[in-house]
């Protein structure tokens, strides 16, 4: 498995924001989303309605899904999205 960036262990923005879904492990990671700035990296499930931000450190939401290693070396401007857990991360620039 690929291992994180060094960006990602950036002392300057230790955490992610993530739902409520993910983080309670009720549903997968299925977009990314990499920001500038604090909170810039941000987990999304796209399924439950959004019910509000939770901010997670980031080797706790890599504990959720290892898998999540994989695009951890995200460019700033860009998302990463999958439609299931077992499908390959499609990358793109944000709009």
């Amino acid at each position: 498995m690929k291992q994180p960036n060094s960006d990602w262990f950036s002392p300057l923005d230790p955490a992610v924001i993530t739902t409520e879904a993910v983080a309670q492990r009720r549903q997968p990671v299925t977009r990314i989303v990499h920001e500038d700035g604090h909170g810039g990296w941000q987990f999304y499930d796209d399924i439950e309605p959004l019910r509000g931000p939770v901010v997670l450190p980031k080797p706790d939401m890599l504990a959720l899904d290892p898998s999540l290693a994989l695009v951890t070396d995200l460019p700033v401007g860009w998302e990463a999205t999958r439609e299931t857990v077992s499908d390959p991360w499609v990358r793109s620039e944000l709009p």
